[in-house]
């Protein structure tokens, strides 16, 4: 367990600070107060829901797969749950972030908004992905998790290095975004893959 747990932790606590790190060092001081305040506003909230339901789902699967009981249903009703909870608040952040950021904070933090904007599809992703993140660990899949983990952190570095080279904040932000997305989409299938037992 800890030989593969470990580092899939030190990979995702690393991965998840990139952005602050690369923006740190390659812009200007003001790009990094607006991205951290950005991700604050929009996953302490998130976080926090997606912990409570995960902390209770996590009790419920270990039990149905200790009894050999169905996972999967229990693994869509839950998503599928997280999904509509969370649906509306993220269009609304998809369309007017920057000037709900603007409207709270006042006009200098409007580009927070524009930055909470761009991520906001790979935020949902983590929303919902999140709560159901224990199961390749329940069902002993330690070592593929890990590896997914690996090419997701590299593809989060060529995306903030592509920005780097460009000079360009936003382009690093929506090719952080994309690569999350596409990684958390697969990641999500092959977990739903596991609770069918075809994976």
């Amino acid at each position: 367990f800890p030989k593969f747990q470990v580092p899939h932790t030190f990979l995702n606590t690393f991965a998840s600070q990139m952005p602050v790190y690369a923006f740190g060092t390659f812009f200007a001081a003001s790009v990094v107060g607006l991205y951290t305040l950005g991700a604050r506003v929009v996953l302490a909230p998130m976080m926090l829901l997606s912990g409570s339901a995960a902390k209770v789902f996590n009790e419920k699967a270990a039990a149905l797969y200790n009894e050999g009981g169905d996972l999967h249903t229990p693994t869509v009703g839950l998503l599928g749950g997280m999904a509509k909870k969370a649906l509306i608040p993220f269009v609304l952040f998809v369309v007017f972030a920057p000037e709900i950021f603007a409207f709270v904070f006042g006009a200098p933090w409007r580009e927070a908004g524009v930055y909470t904007q761009i991520l906001s599809p790979w935020l949902f992703m983590v929303f919902i992905v999140s709560t159901v993140a224990f199961l390749p660990a329940l069902y002993g899949r330690q070592r593929r998790a890990l590896g997914i983990e690996i090419i997701y952190t590299l593809l989060r570095l060529v995306a903030l290095g592509t920005g780097v080279v460009l000079a360009d904040v936003h382009t690093a932000l929506a090719l952080f975004s994309a690569a999350g997305v596409v990684v958390l989409v697969y990641n999500l299938r092959w977990i739903l893959q596991l609770t069918k037992g075809e994976a």
